[in-house]
């Protein structure tokens, strides 16, 4: 997939994705549970505290990236960039996660609110649509299904063990989408197929009919990523076509 992660990374609008999330926190009770809240905004299981405090982490990641993404493309405004910046990372490392949700809004003042919405508008006419809900259940679908196959497989264990493994990073990534946007899903997905490269077993692995369930579900969302971040179809070979291909000209 040459250039295919510039290419998604320049079209995506992370101020967008950053401003939904951050409109369920501001709409809520400052008196709820920061957890919480928190999760319904990042569509994360309040019980499962590793995966909301990964969200939280991306979402921190996520003000960073906007900042840099504004000072690149409209550089005039830097210094309200720059105070935004300060406000959002303060209403952050002050908030209590076990606490009241106010822990982090009575930090996170309005005029912020109203310049990440203007930072949305701004990066709005320069950014693909994201994907809708719907379609990444359907993948997270397919995926928790090939995963099935392989445990159930009887390739070699250290193959099932990567494999299983490397499945579960696109899943986490896909549950990250809401925040984090594609560019994770595609770099988790490179991993997958790149291991073949390195791995003789691995790669004899993706040439049986389970390996090529796998490459074609991820295929399959990869193309979809890229022609969601308005990479023509055309352009994109069929993934998992392509590396069970080019793995076997290396055998």
């Amino acid at each position: 997939m040459p250039h295919l992660m510039e290419v998604i990374m320049a079209s995506e609008n992370p101020a967008s994705r950053l401003n939904a999330v951050l409109q369920v926190i501001i709409s809520a009770k400052g008196s709820s549970s920061a957890r919480h809240v928190w999760a319904d905004a990042l569509q994360i299981d309040s019980a499962d505290q590793a995966k909301l405090m990964i969200g939280i982490g991306e979402t921190i990641k996520a003000a960073t990236e906007v900042a840099a993404l504004m000072n690149e493309k409209i550089p005039a405004i830097k210094s309200q960039t720059d105070e935004w910046l300060g406000w959002i990372n303060t209403a952050f490392f002050s908030q209590a996660i076990n606490a009241h949700i106010d822990t982090f809004k009575q930090h996170y003042p309005v005029q912020a609110s109203y310049y990440l919405q203007m930072a949305a508008d701004l990066l709005e006419p320069m950014s693909a649509k994201p994907m809708p809900l719907e379609q990444l259940q359907k993948f997270k679908d397919a995926l928790y299904q090939v995963k099935e196959d392989v445990l159930a497989s009887g390739l070699e264990p250290k193959v099932v063990e990567y494999l299983v493994k490397s499945i579960q990073k696109i899943l986490t990534a896909l549950d990250q989408y809401v925040i984090s946007g594609s560019v994770p899903v595609i770099d988790s997905i490179e991993l997958l197929v790149g291991h073949a490269f390195v791995d003789r077993d691995y790669g004899d692995a993706l040439r049986t009919s389970v390996g090529q369930k796998v490459m074609n579900v991820v295929g399959l969302i990869a193309n979809a990523m890229a022609i969601t971040a308005g990479v023509s179809p055309d352009a994109l070979p069929k993934l998992g076509q392509q590396v069970v291909a080019m793995i076997t000209q290396q055998g």
